[in-house]
């Protein structure tokens, strides 16, 4: 290394706090050893929204066939695959690198958790405080094994979506009522999303439209400030936020909140369905909140396949993407974004590599519910370790999650996962900075992370086991001061499915959320088959609450139990 490169290197830190002060646009790509824009930004206009009015009932209202078939037909249209790694290429050498062996004492594993929801229980045991199957009140043709759910919960209101319907609960949960997601947005299709913002008591609801004979769709997103009794809604068309994205869709949709703003990720797609680029969109929540038409920024990338962004963030977001469009594929690249800047800073870092593609097998080939699964980045989030050699009080870490294929060292599909320090965007050090879920004996797929106040992390996935024939069950971790630094982790089960989807489809995703307002507890949104028969649209969704037993009463006075 030269004496210029190694002088560059110690000085990269304090060169990004002269730039970030001095209101700078600053670019670090660690693998160049230097800064580099790759990115277009721009600003664009959302017009004030209209009134949308929902109609909730305590039966779900049933699709018609025209509905139902629409549905069918486009799911398998949208969560798009990106362009293929050339992996025969004489520069993408991290093929030799793939499956590095996961670490001594590193196998996540189950554990018994108490689930009574005031069982006699240590202040350090796991707990399931709530666990609703609500599935048998949704009419079959309402069902995907795709269900794609996704939440948010403010104190006794929970939203809950999923394919495809909306839920809503004013009691924590315990009872349910419904409405048509098809209300008011007739070529609604799929990919929706539920935040809830405590700071502004807003519930945010997005909705993905079907792409037209000329390759045009739309995003809804709807705004409530009552519990998700009534909304004011934005539609944002491609050419809504850049003139020249004519002719392209939306694809496969992310939020997270930051301080002030939601920050909404996408892929797009033309005509032809080949990926165009991706998006991030930062929308301020205090206009979102009014109900007004407002001014916001984004981002896009030719160079980076699907945004992530982190659950947990402050002032500032990070997002990230492990798939470049170009060798090495071993890379996965960060953004910053300070909520008082419209400039974003990028670094990109080299990560072990794995076994790339979508060839995810759970068992047996029929039936497999990894079997939609691809390896683009899934969950992130920012958080603390609080294992005593690792702590530094207040210092925060940003960690990402996907799911893998079974490969070299790895029997069975895995969730890989990337770590790194917030201040120096450096990897962890030890196994702390791959965090992934593994097991010789089970799979795990469709991780959703989420930070409490503490920094602790609530996660949520799927996982199987052949002594079950590899049927999907639902668990979560909690990796906190109790524990050890994780991984290993020690998985508690939620649910478990009594047959396989015959479709080989599952997911698109789990969600988990910050209990809002105990802020030390998590909700989540998953799904299962009650059925003891392989069918393909005949999963049901469940939502539930866990912690730790000295964080049940932050929850049980907020939860209206």
């Amino acid at each position: 290394m030269s004496l210029f490169s190694r002088r560059l290197r110690a000085m990269s830190l304090a060169l990004i706090v002269m730039v970030v002060l001095a209101g700078m646009p600053l670019y670090a790509q660690r693998s160049q050893e230097g800064f580099v824009s790759t990115e277009n930004a721009g600003t664009a206009v959302a017009a004030a929204p209209f009134e949308e009015v929902a109609e909730w009932s305590d039966k779900m209202p049933e699709l018609s066939s025209e509905q139902q078939a629409q549905l069918d037909f486009n799911i398998d249209r949208v969560n798009l695959p990106g362009p293929a790694r050339d992996l025969d290429s004489a520069e993408a050498s991290d093929g030799l690198q793939l499956d590095v062996a996961p670490a001594a004492d590193s196998e996540t594993t189950l554990a018994e958790a108490a689930n009574a929801d005031k069982a006699p229980l240590a202040p350090g045991d796991a707990q399931l405080y709530r666990n609703v199957a609500f599935g048998g009140t949704i009419p079959s043709g309402n069902k995907s094994n795709v269900l794609e759910p996704s939440l948010g919960v403010g104190g006794k209101y929970a939203f809950y979506s999923g394919n495809w319907f909306a839920a809503r609960s004013v009691n924590g949960g315990s009872s349910w009522s419904y409405v048509n997601s098809y209300t008011n947005m007739s070529d609604f299709c799929c990919d929706q999303i539920v935040q809830y913002d405590k700071a502004r008591d807003m519930f945010l609801w997005l909705r993905q439209g079907v792409a037209n004979g000329s390759g045009v769709n739309r995003f809804r997103l709807s705004v409530s400030t009552n519990g998700a009794a009534s909304f004011c809604a934005y539609d944002f068309y491609p050419t809504n936020t850049n003139a020249g994205w004519t002719n392209q869709w939306w694809d496969y949709p992310h939020i997270q909140l930051g301080a002030d703003y939601a920050y909404i990720a996408y892929n797009m797609f033309n005509a032809n369905s080949s990926w165009t680029r991706t998006v991030m969109l930062r929308l301020p929540l205090d206009a979102l909140r009014s109900c007004s038409g407002f001014s916001y920024n984004y981002l896009s990338s030719t160079s980076w396949f699907t945004f992530v962004p982190v659950q947990g963030a402050d002032h500032v977001m990070y997002f990230a993407s492990n798939n470049p469009t170009s060798s090495p594929y071993n890379r996965i690249s960060i953004w910053r974004w300070p909520e008082n800047s419209t400039s974003t800073y990028q670094v990109i870092n080299s990560v072990a590599a794995w076994t790339y593609g979508s060839n995810h097998q759970c068992g047996s080939s029929s039936g497999n519910w990894m079997g939609r699964s691809s390896d683009r980045l899934l969950a992130g989030a920012r958080y603390e370790l609080h294992h005593a050699n690792l702590n530094v009080n207040g210092r925060k870490i940003l960690g990402w999650w996907w799911n893998a294929q079974q490969g070299g060292n790895f029997t069975q599909p895995y969730i890989d996962g990337y770590a790194v320090y917030e201040d120096t965007m450096t990897q962890v050090s030890g196994s702390q900075g791959r965090p992934y879920i593994w097991s010789s004996s089970y799979c795990y797929g469709y991780p959703s992370v989420a930070a409490n106040a503490r920094g602790d992390l609530g996660i949520v996935m799927d996982y199987a086991q052949s002594s079950d024939s590899w049927k999907s069950r639902v668990g979560y971790i909690i990796a906190d001061d109790f524990t050890n630094a994780p991984p290993g982790f020690s998985l508690h089960g939620v649910i478990s499915s009594s047959a396989r989807p015959s479709d080989n489809k599952w997911g698109d995703y789990n969600t988990v959320r910050v209990f809002q307002p105990g802020q030390n507890n998590w909700v989540a949104g998953a799904h299962y088959i009650p059925g003891s028969t392989n069918c393909s649209v005949c999963s049901a969704p469940v939502y539930f609450a866990f912690g730790r037993s000295r964080d049940y009463y932050n929850w049980s006075r907020w939860a209206g139990y």
